[in-house]
């Protein structure tokens, strides 16, 4: 957990802008991209390479959109925002002593409530850290430990940012933990998944607090759980969706992404694939007002087969507009859906890598 203490946002582009930014992440580069959006031309352009410490896997933003923060083999990191495309010098953080034989940050998460905690989880997956103060991670401050056979994984807070969920990649389970008035979190309880072997990944929580999802990689599959309204602890809805079609051989893929649209109607979901050469899947859902899934609107294929990523972003100025992340060549695009098709509506190649999964592209996060 990183306490974080920052101003308020400097720039602002304004209700009317027509030019929208994003920062992208890399595996293994040194580097993390700056992605410059167009909605009048359309045009999508990699406007500037920012030069880091190596690898920036994972990413997120601050409250106030002036630090980024990442995480990935190297550890994590904390940039201050300059400009819509330019970050600052990095300032690093490593494990405490006994945590990880081999350290790699795995998912990092910023909350959006006072005092501004960012929580990060480990590959050894037994705990969370607690970071610095001032936009910048330090050495962790506290840990929460599972077990030792604990691989935590994707995380996500309800809108309250009072509840966190996290999904424990190894058991099946998610555990949810209550975060305290300093950042600090208590552990409420674990659920059961569908299944121990499900291998859960992404964690999503519905803009209403009132649903969430899981990304089942081991099933290409999505649970959908209800969130008690009492207790804050995930029900499972004994509910499964489909993220490959039915033609397909699911083990040929791996499900790895989700996000919800702006407006909190549309689910989006991704498989990335395991064969060369072939596309992987994004696969729409609407939804109820309290998330609850009501059918597939779509399901196509994505431009590669994704690599590492096939991971999503949703658009903060535009619904049901996402933008997709590969490493498979390297690349950015975005999706749209207008309530009757979806489709690619712009995309941006960033050559920086000699092999697939070396360099461009992780994942994005908007910045306006």
């Amino acid at each position: 957990m990183l306490q974080l203490l920052l101003s308020p946002l400097v720039w602002s582009l304004g209700a009317s802008a027509t030019l929208h930014h994003m920062f992208v992440g890399t595996y293994g580069g040194s580097g993390v991209y700056a992605v410059t959006y167009d909605d009048t031309t359309r045009a999508l352009t990699s406007t500037k390479s920012n030069t880091t410490r190596e690898d920036n896997e994972w990413l997120a933003l601050s409250y106030d959109g002036k630090t980024l923060y990442s995480s990935g083999l190297a550890g994590w990191s904390s940039f201050p925002i300059t400009s819509p495309t330019t970050i600052g010098a990095s300032t690093g953080s490593s494990p405490s002593p006994g945590q990880c034989a081999i350290w790699q940050g795995i998912f990092i998460l910023a909350s959006r409530r006072a005092p501004y905690s960012v929580y990060g989880t480990l590959s050894c997956a037994r705990s969370k850290d607690v970071g610095a103060p001032a936009g910048q991670v330090g050495r962790g401050k506290g840990e929460v430990v599972y077990n030792e056979t604990a691989v935590m994984y994707g995380m996500d807070m309800d809108p309250s940012n009072q509840y966190l969920y996290t999904s424990d990649f190894k058991s099946g389970k998610i555990w949810t933990h209550k975060v305290n008035k300093d950042g600090s979190l208590t552990a409420l309880a674990s659920v059961e998944g569908p299944s121990p072997v499900g291998a859960p990944r992404t964690v999503v929580v519905h803009p209403s607090g009132k649903s969430l999802y899981v990304v089942l990689e081991g099933w290409n599959v999505l649970a959908l759980y209800a969130i008690n309204a009492t207790t804050h602890l995930p029900e499972y809805m004994d509910a499964l969706f489909n993220l490959v079609p039915p033609t397909e051989t699911p083990a040929n893929y791996a499900a790895h992404s989700a996000v919800v649209s702006t407006k909190g109607s549309v689910l989006w979901a991704t498989t990335s694939s395991k064969v060369g050469g072939k596309p992987g899947f994004i696969t729409g859902f609407r939804l109820q007002e309290d998330g609850q899934i009501i059918d597939q609107i779509f399901q196509v294929n994505t431009p590669t087969g994704g690599g590492k990523s096939n991971n999503l972003a949703a658009s903060p100025f535009a619904d049901n507009m996402v933008a997709l992340t590969e490493s498979e060549r390297g690349s950015v695009s975005l999706w749209r859906y207008d309530n009757v098709n979806v489709k690619q509506i712009a995309s941006v190649q960033i050559h920086d890598a000699g092999a697939p999964n070396k360099g461009c592209c992780s994942e994005a996060v908007w910045l306006d």
